[in-house]
């Protein structure tokens, strides 16, 4: 298999995971939902920076996108509530996240 089609399946699962659409991903990074979907089909080759562009749309460093074997994520969370907070906190800024971690822990919620 070549490796653009074994990348474009690897960010089709990580996007379908984070509960975003191919317009939400290509609003994103620039790109037309047809162009996102071509990238996930391995129609359309992807340029690295597109990678690093879209890997930061759906929070992850390009790193997860390979290696990482159990993501988080709210499509493997049941609860419509808990999938919309983690969508946001996905797209927040790391000093927002920890930011977010001390509130979150001052209501009680932390480890």
């Amino acid at each position: 298999m070549e490796p653009h089609i074994e990348i474009g399946a690897l960010l089709r699962k990580w996007r379908e995971n984070s509960g975003l659409t191919q317009e939400e991903v290509g609003n994103m990074i620039g790109k037309s939902k047809s162009v996102v979907s071509q990238y996930e089909t391995g129609r359309l080759k992807i340029t690295f920076d597109t990678v690093q562009k879209y890997c930061g749309a759906l929070g992850i460093s390009v790193r997860e996108l390979f290696f990482d074997e159990q993501p988080i994520f709210p499509g493997e969370v049941k609860g419509e509530v808990t999938e919309r907070i983690l969508r946001k906190v996905m797209n927040l800024s790391d000093e927002d996240k920890i930011r977010l971690v001390g509130y979150i822990d001052a209501l009680g919620g932390g480890e």
